[in-house]
């Protein structure tokens, strides 16, 4: 045969290759695909009934919400919600939830007064949850630690209760596994206590003026930051640096930040500047290794890596290694410092007046900035907390007011709405979430501790009940 005709024999006969690797994992996407599709066509079509159903028991919506209703309705919109609300703890489309907090009330009896010492009560100056949620510690001026069962409902009263310092105690922190306490107080040192018992486990010298904040590093019992008037931030570790003494331990920090949010020019290796009051301090949750901290002097948050300061001996300075943009005007200082509890963003009441949020991730521009009527931040006793889910931010006033703002994925308040805890007569300082459930603690310059609880019924026995209502606490949405 000639050699033309077996090459158009060998051309028109139909091929007899094997598919290739590429061809048979194409073919296994695309039935893949076609799987996943029929389940989420079934996974649509139940849910939408679930909200039909739903729809049609509550009273007729509004035609604004009828819109609403009707995007939700199709399948992608009702996949993404869902999807958004189980990772995101944010309810679809920025609904707003704040009307919740209407029923929140605190009794007379869920009310507690620091006791008289020294011819005058002893003003509560801080309050912690434990993780959680059972336990609520309250530190106040006479260097004493109470701690209070909050699983249990009626009049609260502290189940144990022993002087920590011999001066007032500014701040406390709990460990991560609620066993144990630290303390931070006027007399420039830090303790470390056993959370049930109240025995002391060590204690921490290095600060040379008042300690005003403290916290443990995410996840970790053993390493915690304080921060002082002195301006300088300092770095302990329970695993080292310690010495045996005739009752316990005694610790040196491990590392330093010396004038942390130290106003001017730095000469060399030493300055003569003033030091600036550290007034709060947080560990970042993405990254261990990293401190955010506030002062007195201007409205910025610096950040730090921890292992970039210096020994506890050396005079050099640590350098931050980000810092915000401080809004314009007249230089104010920051209250205090709080973290959501996704560790993306960072809360600063400041006293101009508003509580800057900030990007955890990237400082810069404050994202945003909450403000509202009833909010005054005076001094540097204001406090501020986000609740467990995200969605609320509370801080203390000056007018004595507790302002709650309803947050949205970016911590503004894109609704513009808040809540007003009006419960307490004098300046309103720390506050505190329940991490467990919608219970929200304050305390204030009147010598209250109060536990907000979240009953409508509960509520609405306070506001009938006119002889004693006015010992009692209420909520007001705007």
């Amino acid at each position: 045969m000639p050699l033309n005709d077996i090459t158009t024999r060998a051309n028109n006969a139909p091929s007899t290759r094997q598919p290739t690797l590429f061809a048979s994992l194409q073919a296994s996407g695309q039935r893949r695909h076609k799987r996943r599709s029929a389940e989420n066509s079934r996974e649509d079509q139940t849910t939408k009934r679930v909200c039909v159903k739903s729809i049609d028991t509550d009273a007729a919506p509004s035609s604004k919400q009828s819109q609403v209703i009707k995007s939700l309705l199709t399948p992608m919109s009702i996949r993404s919600a869902l999807r958004l609300r189980q990772h995101m703890s944010v309810p679809p489309c920025n609904i707003s939830t704040i009307h919740m907090l209407e029923g929140m009330a605190s009794s007379a009896e869920r009310a507690y007064h620091t006791p008289e010492a020294g011819g005058g009560r002893q003003l509560p100056l801080a309050c912690r949850y434990s993780p959680n949620g059972d336990r609520l510690a309250l530190v106040d001026e006479a260097g004493c630690v109470s701690m209070f069962d909050t699983s249990i409902a009626g009049p609260i009263s502290p189940q144990n209760r022993w002087q920590a310092h011999a001066h007032a105690v500014f701040d406390a922190a709990w460990s991560y596994d609620g066993s144990m306490l630290v303390t931070a107080a006027a007399d420039d040192t830090c303790r470390l206590w056993d959370a049930e018992s109240g025995a002391l486990k060590g204690e921490f010298r290095g600060h040379s003026k008042t300690v005003r904040a403290i916290d443990w590093r995410h996840m970790d019992g053993s390493c915690f930051a304080s921060g002082a008037r002195d301006g300088s931030v300092l770095f302990w570790d329970t695993r080292c640096n310690k010495a045996r003494g005739d009752d316990t331990y005694s610790y040196r920090p491990v590392s330093t930040i010396a004038q942390a949010h130290a106003q001017g020019r730095r000469q060399g290796r030493r300055a003569s500047m003033a030091a600036v009051s550290v007034t709060g301090l947080r560990h970042l949750r993405h990254d261990p290794h990293l401190v955010a901290t506030v002062g007195a002097a201007a409205a910025t948050v610096r950040l730090w890596d921890v292992r970039m300061t210096q020994s506890a001996r050396s005079s050099a300075f640590a350098k931050a290694i980000s810092e915000s943009i401080a809004p314009q005007g007249r230089a104010r200082g920051v209250a205090s410092l709080a973290l959501d509890p996704d560790g993306t963003r960072l809360y600063a009441p400041c006293n101009d007046g508003h509580v800057y949020v900030h990007n955890a991730a990237h400082l810069g521009e404050p994202v945003c900035q909450l403000g509202a009527p009833e909010f005054e931040c005076r001094g540097f006793g204001s406090g501020a907390a986000s609740s467990s889910c995200g969605r609320y931010l509370a801080s203390g006033s000056a007018t004595g007011a507790v302002v709650v703002w309803e947050l949205d994925r970016v911590g503004a308040n894109s609704s513009g709405r808040r809540a007003v805890l009006q419960g307490h007569i004098r300046d309103a300082g720390c506050v505190a979430w329940n991490p467990q459930r919608l219970q929200l603690a304050s305390c204030a310059d009147d010598g209250l501790l109060r536990l907000w609880d979240c009953d409508s019924v509960e509520a609405e026995r306070g506001r009938s009940d006119v002889a004693n209502r006015c010992r009692w606490g209420f909520a007001t949405v705007h």
